[in-house]
């Protein structure tokens, strides 16, 4: 009988994990990171499209219901006669409604179809304006909803008229500030004279768009 039989077996230390990760850790948090980030925005785009096909089927199906509203006539009679201007309105109606007697003809479906894909595109714009703004799936798809049921909007993009599509272009003029804000960090980087140093023209740059704001 030895020494060894009297002593009880230490219990081996549990071996402590390094505080900096291994490059390799960190690519692949990264990696899941942006998966799980595409999977969202993928899942949010679908909830805005599907809102956006329901606007236009909606107004597809409840279009055909209803008469002619006394402004589409007046809106077909000045696409038999374009031009730049009228004395009422911009020319772009008259242009739209000639394209859809050209493509389609006269018919309830016809001269509608326009303003009811204005409908869905705007549907599409605020999802993605919700987007850019930092909405997730539940924020993309309530402002998109919130389109979608808006009394007015589905009032206006159910006839022709130019209030169907001058929403769409505000819309589409506020997405593409948006994305300029975002994405333009440089493009109003001052030119100041001998300042060669880039971190200062980027700290001065910082400081106007504060007092800006």
């Amino acid at each position: 009988m030895c020494f060894s039989d009297f002593v009880a077996p230490q219990t081996p230390k549990p071996v402590r994990l390094l505080a900096h990760s291994s490059p390799t850790a960190e690519r692949s948090l990264v990696s899941r990171t942006d998966e799980t980030r595409k999977r969202w925005l993928l899942d949010a785009g679908i909830v805005v499209a599907v809102a956006a096909v329901l606007k236009l089927l909606l107004h597809l199906y409840t279009g055909r219901n209803y008469g002619y509203f006394v402004d589409e006539l007046y809106y077909l009679a000045c696409a038999q006669h374009l031009a730049w201007g009228y004395v009422d309105q911009p020319p772009l109606i008259g242009l739209i409604a000639k394209i859809s007697r050209v493509l389609f003809g006269d018919s309830l479906q016809a001269i509608r179809l326009f303003p009811a894909l204005a409908g869905a595109g705007k549907v599409l714009l605020t999802g993605l304006i919700a987007r850019e703004l930092g909405g997730r799936r539940f924020a993309q798809g309530l402002a998109a909803l919130s389109i979608l049921v808006a009394p007015g909007f589905l009032a206006i993009d159910n006839w022709l008229s130019m209030n169907a599509f001058e929403p769409l272009f505000w819309l589409g003029s506020a997405f593409v500030l948006i994305r300029i804000i975002k994405t333009a960090s440089g493009m109003c980087e001052p030119s100041l004279p001998g300042a060669s140093d880039r971190s200062r023209a980027r700290e001065w740059d910082r400081k106007s768009c504060q007092r800006i704001e």
